[in-house]
């Protein structure tokens, strides 16, 4: 059972930090904000008469917001000007109002945003996919970027992907989780649509591939990355499993196709941690 927090801690006006866990929270009817909050964390988190929208957009000077669970919307996010830091799971944000468009948009509106978490676990995208032509540079001060669970199955989703990471000219540092679903089969002109994406990193440093299993939908960014990132130091990989490549035969001939891929930077690295 979550145990239930006094409500006074909704009057700690000059509260700046607040991590919570494993509880339940109750706010007065006199609860007006937390006006010099600027860092929230809250996990395992249970919202009896306030919802975790009213928390934030009552709490302006938000400058890191860390959460898991809570009934939120991107209007909500979008008003915490200040925000530089924000973690959270797509599948709590309204669904019927989402698109991948929209999500890009955002930020526009957090034009201090520095880094960015996003859980792409449960979440199914609504609308049209984001077009190379309607998407504006929305990330500029974003240096560090992690897509976790990233359907490499998904054309819609491996595609907005590829916007994301495109249209944040200051990444520095980038780690992408990816899971498949095999029943989903891809259309003919796939990898062809995604090949037609440029990656021009100036500043990218680091990668890390999560989950990776040598398929040519996660052959293709590597190589785009590598090619178009002068910077680059270091791409790390690391295999679901070493089985999924068969053999010793099948992790060599993936290690030989990465290391014949053109390199921006002549001091790049790409690492394969086989288990």
């Amino acid at each position: 059972m979550k145990q239930l927090l006094s409500t006074h801690i909704f009057s700690c006006v000059e509260l700046e930090r607040l991590a919570l866990d494993n509880c339940c929270l109750r706010s007065p009817p006199t609860f007006c904000g937390l006006p010099n909050l600027l860092r929230l964390e809250l996990y395992r988190v249970v919202y009896e008469n306030i919802s975790l929208g009213e928390i934030i957009t009552r709490s302006p000077s938000l400058e890191i917001l860390k959460f898991r669970q809570g009934e939120i919307t991107l209007v909500d996010i979008a008003k915490l000007k200040n925000l530089k830091e924000l973690v959270m799971p797509l599948y709590l944000l309204d669904h019927s109002a989402i698109t991948s468009s929209l999500i890009v948009d955002l930020g526009t509106c957090l034009p201090n945003l520095q880094m960015l978490s996003l859980d792409f676990l449960d979440y199914q995208f609504l609308g049209d996919l984001v077009g190379t032509e309607r998407v504006p540079a929305s990330f500029p001060c974003l240096e560090s970027l992690a897509l976790y669970q990233i359907d490499f199955s998904c054309k819609t989703k491996l595609m907005f992907a590829f916007e994301f990471i495109r249209y944040s000219p200051k990444l520095q540092t980038l780690r992408i989780s990816a899971k498949y679903n095999d029943a989903v089969p891809h259309s003919a002109n796939f990898l062809s649509e995604l090949n037609s994406i440029q990656l021009g990193l100036p500043q990218l440093r680091i990668v890390m591939l999560l989950n990776f299993r040598g398929s040519e939908e996660e052959i293709l960014p590597i190589k785009k990355l590598l090619a178009g990132s002068p910077s680059l130091k270091k791409i790390n990989i690391y295999p679901l499993s070493s089985k999924v490549f068969g053999s010793d035969n099948g992790k060599l001939m993936v290690a030989t196709k990465l290391l014949k891929f053109h390199r921006a930077s002549p001091s790049a690295e790409v690492e394969i941690n086989w288990f």
